[in-house]
């Protein structure tokens, strides 16, 4: 509460030497003067107020912590904020003042002026006020507000654990929050705020943070009636497995105005599931809660009139991580697309050129071998201008198709940010790029109007732009291919490119809503990484990095995000049965103490010493560290394709147990393709003991190697790629337009 939002604000102090007569006179007479100068300043009249309490402070300087107050509020109005900041810093040096209120305005006033000195005074003054007052809800907003301004995952995380601290105390503050309509909204908007922010990294708890921003204005008695609790004293709880809790949730969201909510909390795969049955549970209940939406929302009439609406409220692919389960997405994207394309019909759009069904409307659009021009192929990528995995695997093939080709094809590429070192170097080399201005919609108005005879999609459903991109009609064949290594789910995409060495046979059509195109060749026109390395690097020692000639370094490229529970039985038995072992993680997203804490803690015990997490770096110093690593550890389910191709370029293992589905299979493919199949694993326990095996034995271990560094080179700049493609697109383009 603002000190001018009290009803008695004024605090008086004795004045020494006055009878009680004339004291109480001397009240009155301060008490009239600091009203009138409030009124005033009610009135927006700062010239008067500001001269009143002037005065009041030279005459009585010691009397009101809230003359100061008021004061400083003025000299905010005038964005004097140096001068409030002395005002309010005077208040609460005063002797019995409300010092939590003022110190809340000085910290409002400490963040309105904006400096990283001034930030930090006032999360420092929070944290302090915190400590000693923790039922102040203004502190655990104010700080969480910081957190989240300019927020990274480190911040997020943070704020996520105050929000924790606020449960706890929230039964002790509810029923006055819901008396006071302000802080109320403002409390039920910071649990909108944080259940919303990357939620689909913490599943379970931001469910509760959405599910308690729903509930908070009734009363524990309605919680009870309504099942969100089971006695007046027991915590809220989410009930997933009880239908009628989820579509009882979904209804009280959506009448309080947020559609994007039950989206969020009800369609989210957790990121750190703590074992199989975790995943299968989710995946049933999501099932399930989109079947309960989709009917709720239809019988609402619930729907977001534009795309811009939808990609604001849902700033995410709702797809990404059900990828990491080793199991088929094809159904389960088709009806969450399918979903979103009835509660925005914004979605279905169609280029004005074409039919609903991608036709050319008018025959001179469509394109024939000798009919005058060239064949138009575009690709649209988020990471064509990054140092990503994405640029390492597709740029060969955009650029040698540009290249190759210009007689009778135009190639040419879309991004949305201005290029990095790598990237530049790469637009370099192809003048045909554009990047796509940030507006959604003009984003789509330029693909449409663009007339491309083929659009490649590099990863949909790894970036938000692309995958909302990908509902819409552009071309009259629209592809895929294993950016994201999975299907789009897409009525909208008619193939999927993909390789003979990964989908080894015909019955991986059925993990995709495309057709599946199953190439001849590796499918990428893959450079030598070494080539991304500046000839000034230097490469370090594994001394250099703090590891001895003793240690046997094994060391697990992927996203941390990829290391399913599976998969730490591996570490947990490697760490267990090679006493040497060192296990370097690469923690790019800030992500390992909430690993540590689901997951390795307890099943790691003291070997945890012995799991050395690295940050994101440089790709020349990630390439250092597989050289001086032994073995390589190829994640299960969802292994490595970049990370892989890196390793045998500089002759390492990569021990690998293939996956079901494509983004599991691409260390098979490669060895097949050289012909070496020693690390090729038939279950866990064969994945744990050849790691092991060539961790520990290193003549072993050499003579796999020198194998690997006979045969690498037919892994790069595979000329039958290029061929592939180009011959690819026109015939299934021909096919779409016949």
């Amino acid at each position: 509460m603002s000190i001018f939002q009290q009803e008695n604000p004024i605090k008086l102090y004795p004045v020494k030497d006055l009878g009680d007569q004339e004291k109480m006179e001397k009240e009155v007479y301060i008490r009239r003067l600091y009203d009138s100068a409030h009124q005033h300043f009610a009135r927006q009249e700062y010239d008067s107020s500001f001269s009143i309490l002037n005065d009041l402070i030279r005459d009585h300087p010691l009397a009101s912590p809230d003359f100061y107050t008021l004061r400083g509020a003025i000299y905010q109005v005038r964005n004097d904020l140096q001068n409030a900041l002395k005002d309010l810093q005077k208040a609460t040096e005063i002797p019995n003042g409300d010092k939590v209120n003022y110190h809340y305005n000085v910290i409002k006033v400490l963040n309105q002026i904006g400096t990283q000195e001034s930030f930090n005074q006032a999360e420092n003054l929070t944290r302090r006020i915190l400590s000693k007052n923790p039922l102040w809800d203004e502190g655990y907003f104010t700080l969480i507000g910081r957190l989240l301004t300019d927020v990274t995952l480190e911040k997020y995380i943070s704020a996520r654990n105050l929000f924790k601290q606020f449960l706890g105390i929230l039964p002790q503050i509810q029923n006055e929050i819901i008396r006071t309509p302000e802080r109320l909204e403002r409390a039920r908007g910071w649990f909108f705020v944080i259940g919303r922010m990357n939620i689909h990294f913490w599943f379970q708890e931001n469910a509760n943070f959405i599910l308690h921003g729903l509930c908070l204005d009734l009363t524990p008695e309605q919680q009870v009636e309504e099942g969100l609790r089971k006695s007046v004293d027991s915590p809220l709880f989410w009930d997933s497995p009880n239908a009628n809790f989820v579509e009882n949730m979904i209804k009280r969201a959506l009448l309080l105005k947020h559609p994007e909510l039950p989206i969020f909390a009800l369609l989210q795969i957790d990121c750190f599931p703590r074992n199989k049955d975790d995943i299968l549970k989710n995946r049933t209940y999501n099932d399930r809660n989109l079947e309960i939406m989709s009917r709720v929302y239809s019988k609402m009439n619930i729907h977001f009139d534009k795309y811009e609406h939808l990609i604001s409220a849902v700033p995410q692919a709702l797809t990404y991580y059900y990828a990491y389960h080793d199991k088929s997405n094809a159904v389960m994207f088709r009806n969450i697309n399918q979903f979103l394309r009835n509660i925005c019909l914004d979605l279905n759009y169609v280029a004005p050129w074409l039919t609903p069904e991608g036709k050319p409307k008018d025959n001179k659009d469509i394109w024939r071998p000798g009919c005058g021009r060239k064949l138009k192929i575009a690709f649209i990528s988020k990471y064509l201008s990054t140092a990503h995995s994405v640029l390492r695997d597709r740029s060969g093939i955009i650029l040698n198709m540009y290249h190759r080709y210009k007689e009778d094809t135009e190639v040419m590429y879309y991004i949305f940010d201005k290029p990095d070192s790598l990237g530049s170097n790469f637009a370099g080399q192809i003048k045909e790029h554009i990047i796509l201005p940030k507006d959604v919609r003009q984003q789509r108005e330029i693909l449409g109007n663009a007339k491309h005879d083929i659009l490649v999609f590099c990863e949909i459903g790894m970036d938000v732009f692309t995958y909302y991109l990908s509902f819409g009609r552009y071309a009259p064949l629209q592809v895929d291919t294993w950016g994201h290594s999975d299907t789009s789910g897409q009525t909208s995409i008619d193939r999927y490119y993909s390789s003979k060495w990964y989908d080894t046979d015909d019955s991986f059509q059925d993990h995709y809503s495309e057709k599946l195109v199953r190439m001849n060749s590796l499918c990428t026109f893959y450079h030598d990484p070494l080539e991304w390395v500046s000839n000034g690097f230097r490469w370090k020692t594994r001394e250099e990095y703090g590891f001895s000639k003793m240690n046997h370094i094994y060391y697990c490229s992927q996203s941390i995000f990829k290391l399913s529970p599976d998969f730490d039985r591996v570490l947990g038995e490697i760490l267990f049965r090679d006493p040497y072992a060192i296990i370097l993680i690469i923690d790019a997203y800030g992500l390992k103490d909430e690993l540590i804490r689901t997951r390795w803690e307890d099943k790691f015990g003291l070997n945890m010493s012995r799991v050395h997490f690295m940050n994101k770096m440089p790709f020349a110093d990630f390439l250092n560290v597989i050289k001086i690593s032994d073995i390589l550890l190829d994640s299960y389910p969802f292994g490595g394709c970049n990370s892989s191709l890196e390793a045998f370029r500089l002759g390492k293992i990569v021990v690998t147990l293939p996956g079901k589905m494509l983004n599991g299979r691409f260390t098979l493919g490669f060895y097949q393709k050289m012909g070496i199949i020693e690390p090729i694993c038939e279950d866990i326990d064969d994945l744990i003991r050849k790691a092991v095996f060539f961790g520990t034995n290193q003549l072993e271990r050499e003579r796999v190697q020198n194998l690997i560094q006979e045969k690498y080179k037919c892994l790069f700049y595979e000329q039958d790629s290029i061929v592939e493609w180009r011959e690819q697109l026109e015939r299934d383009y021909l096919e779409r337009t016949c």
